[in-house]
C-alpha cells in the first residue's frame, strides 16, 4: 500500500503541466529570435518601397523633360495657362492640379496682345518661370512636380566675381537664334557657362609666371653681387681691426658692387601678344551598351593656351620670360564639356569668345576632329557686340572626317581641311548668327523637380536639369 501511495503521488507530480516561469521564458526566447527577423524584413520592406518611389520619380522627371522639349518654353507657358484638364500633357491624374507659381510677385507668363491672341511673355530677362503639378500619377505613384526655367546662367551678372572679367554671356550677345533648329538634336558648347573666364585665368597666370620670374631673377642677381662684395666687407673689417689695435685712424671704407634694380616687367599688351589660344572640339561615338551596341555621341573640348617664353631682339634671343626651363609655356582647361554624351545630334554651336576682340582673330584657332562618318552643322558663334566687324583669319583647323562638315560663321574663316562647306555669305544659315533679339533671352536652363506628393514641394525625390532655346 505505501508502494501504491508513492506511485499515485509521483503520477500527480509528473502531471502538474508547465508552469508560467517557464512560459514567460520561452516566449522571451522566441522574440529574441523573431523580432529582428521581422524589423529586418519590414526593413527591407521600407527600403524597397523608397527604392520603387524614387524610380518612378526618376521615370517622371525623364518624362517631363521629354515632354519640355518637344512643346519648348512658350508651349509649356501655354500647357499651364490652359484650363482644360484633359487637354494637359505634361502630367496624368485624377485629381490633377496644375498652375503656374507667381509667388514671387511676377506677371502671368501668357499675355494677351491686342487681336486677342495669347502669347508667351519673354520680358521677365533673369527672373525664372517657375510651374507647379500636384498629384501627377507615375506608375503607382502620386508625386508633384516643378518645372523651373531660368536663363541667368546664360546672362552676365550685374556685378562679376572676382574669377570673371566684366564681360556679357550668350543672352547678352549677338549669337545665333537657334530656332531654326530642333533643340533635341542640337549641342550648345560655351565655355564661359562653367562660370569662369578662362581667357582672363590664362593670362593672369601668364602675368604672375613673369613677375614671379623677374622677381626671382633679380633677387639671385642681388644675391650674387652681395656674395661678390663679401670678401671685400670681411678684408675692410680685418683692417678696422688692425687699426683700433695699433691705434690708427680708420681706414676708408673701399668701393662695393651696387644692388641691381630689379627689372622693369612686360606690360599687358606685351604679356597678352605672346599668347595664343586654341580652342578644340572633339566629335566620337561610345558604346553604352555592348550587348545591344547601344552608341551615342560623345562631344568632348577644351582651351588651350601657349607663351611664347623667349625674349627675342632683332632676331637674337636675349632670355627667358616666364619660366626657365622652356621656350613655350603650355596651359589647359576643361570643364565646360568633357565627354558629354546624347542619343541625337546633327547641330553643334560653339559660342566662341574672342581672346582680344572679334575685330582681332590672328592669335587663335579652333581645332575640329570629327571621328564620325556623319554630317554634321558647326556654327563657330562669335560672341561679340551688334556693331562689332569680324576680322577674317579666324583659324579652323580640320581633322578626321573633315568633308562631313558644314561649317558657319560671322566671321570668314581660314580652313585648313577640307569640309564639306564653309560660309560667311548673306545666307539664311548666317542670318541666324547674325540676328539678335534684345527683348527676351533665348537660352534657358530647365530644371525638373520631383517631390513627394502632398509635402508642399519640400520632401525632394528627383532632380533633373537640362538646356532649352527659345523660339
Amino acid at each position: 500500500m505505501c508502494y501504491l501511495r508513492r506511485i499515485r503521488k509521483d503520477s500527480k507530480l509528473k502531471n502538474q503541466g508547465i508552469t508560467l516561469v517557464e512560459v514567460i521564458i520561452t516566449l522571451l526566447i522566441i522574440m529574441i529570435i523573431f523580432v529582428p527577423l521581422l524589423s529586418g524584413f519590414t526593413a527591407s520592406s521600407k527600403t524597397n518601397l523608397v527604392t520603387k518611389e524614387k524610380m518612378y520619380a526618376s521615370n517622371l522627371a525623364d518624362n517631363l523633360m521629354e515632354a519640355v522639349k518637344v512643346l519648348g518654353i512658350e508651349g509649356v507657358a501655354q500647357q499651364f495657362y490652359q484650363t482644360d484638364p484633359a487637354a494637359f500633357l505634361l502630367g496624368e491624374g485624377t485629381s490633377l492640379i496644375y498652375g503656374e507659381d507667381r509667388s514671387s510677385g511676377v506677371s502671368s507668363s501668357i499675355k494677351v496682345d491686342s487681336h486677342g491672341n495669347k502669347i508667351f511673355d519673354s520680358s521677365r530677362k533673369t527672373s525664372s518661370y517657375v510651374y507647379q503639378i500636384k498629384g501627377v500619377q507615375e506608375g503607382t505613384g502620386t508625386y508633384d512636380a516643378t518645372i523651373t526655367f531660368s536663363s541667368a546662367s546664360y546672362t552676365a551678372p550685374a556685378v562679376a566675381s572676382p574669377s570673371v572679367t566684366p564681360a556679357a554671356l550668350p543672352n547678352d550677345y549677338q549669337y545665333a537664334d537657334l530656332s531654326a533648329f530642333n533643340s533635341e538634336s542640337t549641342a550648345l558648347i560655351n565655355p564661359k557657362i562653367s562660370g569662369t573666364d578662362y581667357d582672363y585665368l590664362a593670362k593672369q597666370y601668364f602675368k604672375q609666371l613673369h613677375e614671379s620670374y623677374y622677381y626671382d631673377m633679380w633677387v639671385e642677381a642681388c644675391e650674387a653681387v652681395n656674395r661678390a662684395n663679401e670678401p671685400i666687407y670681411l678684408a675692410y673689417d680685418h683692417a678696422c681691426d688692425e687699426a683700433i689695435a695699433a691705434g690708427n685712424p680708420m681706414p676708408s671704407m673701399p668701393s662695393v658692387a651696387p644692388l641691381p634694380t630689379q627689372k622693369a616687367t612686360l606690360n599687358e599688351a606685351s604679356l597678352n601678344a605672346r599668347i595664343t589660344k586654341t580652342t578644340t572640339l572633339e566629335l566620337s561615338k561610345v558604346v553604352v551598351d555592348n550587348v545591344n551596341n547601344i552608341q551615342k555621341y560623345n562631344l568632348n573640348s577644351y582651351v588651350s593656351y601657349s607663351f611664347n617664353n623667349l625674349l627675342v631682339t632683332d632676331g637674337i634671343v636675349e632670355g627667358l620670360c616666364a619660366d626657365p626651363s622652356s621656350s613655350v609655356i603650355i596651359r589647359n582647361y576643361a570643364g565646360y564639356c568633357d565627354n558629354v554624351q546624347s542619343t541625337l545630334l546633327n547641330s553643334i554651336f560653339l559660342m566662341y569668345t574672342p581672346f582680344i576682340s572679334a575685330s582681332y582673330l590672328t592669335q587663335e584657332k579652333v581645332q575640329i576632329e570629327n571621328q564620325i562618318s556623319e554630317n554634321f552643322d558647326i556654327y563657330l558663334v562669335i560672341q561679340a557686340p551688334v556693331s562689332s566687324t569680324f576680322a577674317p583669319n579666324l583659324k579652323v583647323e580640320l581633322s578626321g572626317y573633315d568633308n562631313k562638315l558644314n561649317l558657319y560663321s560671322q566671321a570668314p574663316l581660314t580652313v585648313s581641311g577640307n569640309p564639306r562647306s564653309t560660309s560667311n555669305a548673306t545666307t539664311e544659315a548666317d542670318r541666324l548668327l547674325k540676328e539678335l533679339s534684345s527683348d527676351k533671352a533665348r537660352i534657358y536652363e530647365v530644371t525638373i523637380n520631383v517631390y513627394e506628393s502632398g509635402s508642399g514641394f519640400t520632401n525632394l525625390f528627383q532632380t533633373l536639369s537640362s538646356t532649352v532655346i527659345s523660339e
